[in-house]
């Protein structure tokens, strides 16, 4: 069937692949994705879950680089504006327009003028970079006058405010259909993609990549992979495994934890509103709608180690809770207002970045500074750049990109109903529902019923929800358990 996740490790060790991509999170997937339109064979494993870490926490906004033109980095911007383009263009079904409000003061870069040049550099590059749909969806931006700044967003501090700038971005309305049927895309296109399956050895011959040794995490089997490249986009263990593929690479993954809250607040404008804080680290937070709820981020600081599932303490969100509310006073954030957070690992900066992170996306070519050939592994930073990276990242590793790409259709979004519709219908029309839920765990490789929660779906966004929906499900597909515990990557070959 066409866009069918079919997990079968056992079948998938038969196979020769062009490229193994190790990791599931929106670089992996990405990658997998570009790697079926140059006509090749990727085979694509992940420990976890597809986009169980950090692709599964972001504040799911795709930023179109007006920020990056604010700070002049006109490289960054391209690639933002072009992977921008590219998500309005193929998931329109997931995917709205974003109006994003910044108040003004007249300091540094948050000038009325500084804005408005920022608004024509953004309108001027993108007719450069061709790209021209963007602008044919997504409206242009303005400058507000303080009154109309202040109608927008009532609780916006009105000393020595000069105005506020409105741009556009874009927003994902379901962040986990972007990456499976980002995935589903792949999987049509002649991709395999397992999921629950751990890269525990690189086999390397004649100082040549030649496969990859991995273990079934549900069967508890080794298997072997063949291959001549092997990508790493193992996210915030991306490092780890290099390093243990290569001893000689280099280190350069300073982890950052980043994280997003969910509030049980009514936004507080009908816009996403980015604020500084005039207290504590001082960065910048976007508070963005989400229905009857308001998410806000994000909140980054240093992180020692490399834990599976990343938290930040009480202590850090409320550090983030005083620094809101001292951005925004009168919104008056207490403790019981989170309902979840949102968290993962980012790569830190050994420089000057923004806030301690770094800001662009590294290839490295394990071949080229001594290590096996046919190795390369992708530090990625934000969501949104994933299909420029992974464009990038097949072609350091020497596929042409020259050639006419393949066209391969994308297959037909899921119908996914949201909770309480899923729950009418279970009443209603009983063995329908059932039988939904069986195919899209049958078709999209869902092994627990965190997978389905978090990762087919948002069902259980609001945590107090979760019990109730567990039982549901479980009533359904009684074999469908918890989670299994990941492996950890291993060895070298």
């Amino acid at each position: 069937m066409v866009g069918v996740i079919h997990r079968d490790p056992a079948s998938a060790t038969a196979a020769t692949y062009d490229v193994i991509v190790v990791g599931g999170g929106v670089y992996g997937v990405a990658v997998a994705q570009r790697a079926t339109r140059l006509g090749l064979r990727p085979l694509l494993i992940e420990r976890d879950d597809f986009g169980g870490a950090t692709s599964a926490n972001s504040l799911r906004i795709l930023h179109g680089g007006i920020r990056s033109l604010q700070a002049f980095d006109l490289e960054c911007f391209r690639d933002m504006c072009v992977a921008q383009s590219w998500f309005l263009r193929y998931f329109p079904e997931h995917i709205t327009p974003l109006e994003c409000l910044m108040p003004l003061y007249g300091r540094g870069l948050r000038r009325p003028g500084a804005f408005r040049v920022a608004l024509v550099l953004d309108q001027l590059l993108r007719r450069a970079c061709g790209q021209g749909y963007r602008s044919s969806v997504l409206p242009t931006g303005t400058v507000l006058d303080a009154n109309a700044t202040r109608q927008r967003f009532p609780l916006v501090p009105s000393a020595d405010l000069q105005g506020g700038g409105i741009w556009y971005d874009a927003i994902m309305r379901h962040p986990q259909r972007v990456l499976m049927d980002w995935l589903r895309w792949a999987c049509a296109g002649g991709a395999t993609a397992l999921n629950r399956v751990t890269a525990q050895q690189l086999l390397v011959k004649d100082g040549r990549v030649a496969g990859v040794v991995a273990c079934d995490g549900v069967a508890g089997t080794s298997l072997f992979f063949r291959g001549s490249t092997v990508i790493n986009c193992a996210g915030p263990w991306s490092e780890a495994l290099g390093r243990a593929f290569d001893p000689q690479s280099p280190g350069c993954f300073r982890p950052t934890l980043a994280f997003n809250l969910l509030l049980d607040r009514l936004p507080i404008a009908p816009c996403a509103v980015a604020v500084a804080t005039p207290i504590g680290s001082r960065r910048t937070y976007f508070i963005v709608p989400w229905g009857n709820h308001t998410m806000v981020g994000t909140y980054h600081d240093s992180c020692s180690g490399l834990p599976h599932q990343p938290s930040p303490s009480v202590e850090q969100i409320d550090q983030m809770r005083r620094e809101l509310n001292a951005a925004v006073p009168g919104w008056d954030l207490q403790s019981e207002a989170v309902v979840r957070v949102h968290s993962g690992l980012l790569p830190g900066s050994t420089g000057a970045g923004e806030e301690g992170l770094q800001t662009e996306a590294t290839v490295h070519d394990h071949g080229r500074s001594g290590g096996p050939r046919g190795l390369y592994t992708v530090a990625g930073v934000k969501f949104t750049t994933a299909p420029v990276v992974a464009a990038r990242a097949l072609r350091v590793a020497g596929f042409r990109t020259g050639s006419r790409l393949v066209e391969v259709p994308r297959p037909t979004a899921r119908e996914m109903p949201d909770a309480l519709s899923f729950q009418r219908a279970l009443a209603t029309a009983p063995a329908q529902a059932a039988d939904w839920l069986r195919r899209v765990a049958a078709e999209e490789s869902v092994l627990s019923v965190e997978d389905f929660l978090h990762r087919r779906t948002d069902w259980a966004l609001d945590p107090r929800e979760e019990p109730e929906l567990v039982r549901m499900i479980r009533t359904i597909i009684p074999e469908m358990g918890a989670a299994p515990q990941p492996l950890t990557h291993a060895r070298a070959g």
